[in-house]
């Protein structure tokens, strides 16, 4: 600290002569005098700034510092320091460099705080505009998903220096592909604008915005409470509960789930993030339209540390070597051959145990390791094909996609790059997939990958077809070779009259369309039997054959083709 000041007036006098905005609060943060330069840089007079709430000058609507300057002079630092969006008096933000110390008056008297203002708003503006690049979402303007865990992560740590309260919103839209698929793409990306204007409307000038997802935000709000959090929230569900009408006539409501987590909670930036999207998942499996506060749910945390251990396991075994895959036969009910097999994979555990992807995958599309996982098995895909090809094999390889890879920019670079080392692989035997749902909510990014692997002699195969909102449509606009017709159909097809005519119709429409049927879930001869009726150009489960590895494939082709030999040479008509 200073030596104390008995002459109240000559420091009066020296904040009007620094070079800069210079104001001197009392401890609540409240203005006792203020220089002309400040004045200056928010266009108030010194008489309208005296007794306010430094912060509060424009509207109670923005936050003052009262709260920062308690929980500084609470540490026993002896200088704070930080940067804060001020509003001019005709409403456009001022970005001030905010330094405070304290001046110890003389006993008896209260001390003041001594706050200096460098105006940073050029540079501020400099690196607005580079953060358009970099760190904004090009549709709606907000964060994006790095940005925001940056800024979460500074926020959190001056609040847990400060003592200063905190609240983190996640937004999860509800049941937003369907506006997609009913409206159009554009529809979808303006209402998406709408509601990230909306969100921003309901919160605090201070607070931050960002969009995480397709269909998913988050807001972040520092010095505040669990009741203050929890109205925030409110009024960010009735704001987006507001009809939108984009198309004339036509009125298109949207719903959320919302999760709250707030200064109770710890962990990092990316636990709490995930700690929000679980409490999300709770609201959402209430019903939707509502919010779910946690605290120290330990069910939560418990699911949190979860997540970040398969993180970790996931990451090691693409590291070490850990991931396997396996290979799903494919009966052709034209031949009776099996000429294509499914890649499927597996991770192989410390003991030698496999796990099904139903163990790591949620995580793996969660926390964006999924794209990684997709290189891998492509690559070795690729490079099986590339085997199987060198013992004589023509077979070809159905090989998973999940829907993030479709916004991956270098994916389909890497996949040429792949098929251009792989010697002796024909691009054709080479067929991706993807399921009707993951092409709907990626659909443009979808149907431009999809054409350009196709451009590469690639094929494409649609699964789980039946079974999303509007199978057919979809169908007509995705240039895909293939339909995998969701296994609800297939397993019980042999007793259930509505199954075969569904099947049928789907067959009927592959056929018009130019393209193959596959049906799944095939585990009896009764439905196999059916399959064969309808028209269905492949079958695949059990019945056909487990998922294997590549050198029980190997021996499997070879063991096949010498029956199919043999039978040539008894019956040499054949």
């Amino acid at each position: 600290m200073t030596e104390p000041i008995d002459n109240q007036g000559r420091l009066f006098e020296f904040i009007e002569y620094v070079p800069m905005g210079a104001v001197l609060l009392d401890v609540r943060g409240r203005y006792v005098r203020a220089n002309s330069a400040f004045c200056a840089l928010l266009g108030f007079s010194e008489n309208e700034l005296t007794g306010k709430e430094c912060g509060k000058e424009k509207a109670e609507k923005h936050d003052g510092i009262s709260e920062m300057l308690r929980g500084w002079l609470a540490s026993g630092e002896k200088t704070l320091r930080f940067q804060r969006e001020f509003r001019h008096r005709d409403g456009h933000g001022v970005w001030l460099d905010v330094h405070c110390s304290l001046i110890p008056e003389p006993t008896g008297s209260s001390p003041l705080v001594m706050a200096v203002f460098p105006d940073i708003s050029p540079y501020k503006q400099m690196e607005g505009e580079l953060s358009l690049l970099f760190d904004s979402d090009t549709l709606t303007g907000l964060f994006n998903r790095n940005r925001f865990i940056q800024e979460l992560d500074r926020q959190l740590n001056l609040g847990r220096r400060y003592g200063w309260g905190w609240a983190l919103l996640y937004i999860d839209l509800d049941h937003f592909t369907y506006i997609n698929i009913g409206h159009g793409h554009h529809i979808g990306d303006a209402v998406l604008a709408t509601i990230a204007q909306r969100i921003k409307r309901s919160v605090r000038a201070t607070d931050v915005v960002a969009r995480l997802g397709p269909d998913k935000f988050a807001v972040l709000a520092m010095q505040t409470n669990v009741s203050l959090a929890a109205a925030a929230a409110q009024r960010i569900l009735a704001a987006i509960n507001e009809d939108i009408e984009l198309i004339p006539g036509k009125l298109i409501r949207v719903t959320a789930s919302i999760g709250l987590v707030n200064g109770e909670n710890k962990g990092t930036a990316e636990d709490l993030v995930i700690h929000s999207e679980l409490a999300a998942n709770m609201a959402k499996s209430n019903g939707g339209n509502q919010f779910y506060a946690s605290s120290n749910d330990e069910t939560l945390y418990a699911l949190v540390k979860s997540r970040r251990d398969w993180e970790q396991r996931i990451l090691a075994a693409l590291q070490n070597g850990h991931f396997i895959l396996h290979y799903q036969p494919i009966l052709n009910l034209r031949t009776g051959e099996v000429d294509c097999f499914e890649a499927l994979i597996r991770m192989r555990t410390e003991d030698g145990k496999l796990l099904l992807p139903g163990a790591f995958l949620a995580t793996a599309e969660s926390s964006g390791l999924i794209t990684d996982i997709d290189h891998w098995v492509v690559s070795t895909a690729i490079d099986a094909l590339s085997r199987f090809t060198s013992h004589g094999l023509d077979v070809g390889l159905f090989v998973n996609l999940s829907a993030k890879t479709f916004s991956d920019g270098g994916f389909l670079g890497f996949v040429e790059k792949r098929l251009g080392e792989a010697p002796g692989v024909d691009p054709k035997r080479l067929a991706f997939e993807i399921t009707e749902t993951a092409a709907i909510s990626s659909f443009r990014e979808a149907r431009e990958l999809i054409g350009a692997l196709r451009d590469l002699g690639c094929r494409f195969s649609l699964d789980d077809f039946g079974a999303g909102y509007s199978s057919f449509s979809v169908l007509k606009q995705l240039p895909v070779d293939f339909l995998k017709i969701d296994g609800s159909f297939i397993k019980n097809i042999a007793d259930d009259a509505a199954d075969r005519h569904i099947v049928r119709a789907i067959v009927r429409t592959s056929k018009a369309l130019a393209k193959k049927s596959v049906g799944e879930f095939v585990e009896d001869e009764r439905v196999l039997t059916v399959l064969r009726r309808s028209g269905v150009d492949y079958a695949q489960g059990f019945l056909i054959g487990v998922p294997q590895t590549e050198s029980d494939i190997i021996r499997l082709m070879a063991s096949l083709a010498e029956k199919r030999n043999t039978v040539r040479q008894d019956n040499p008509s054949l």
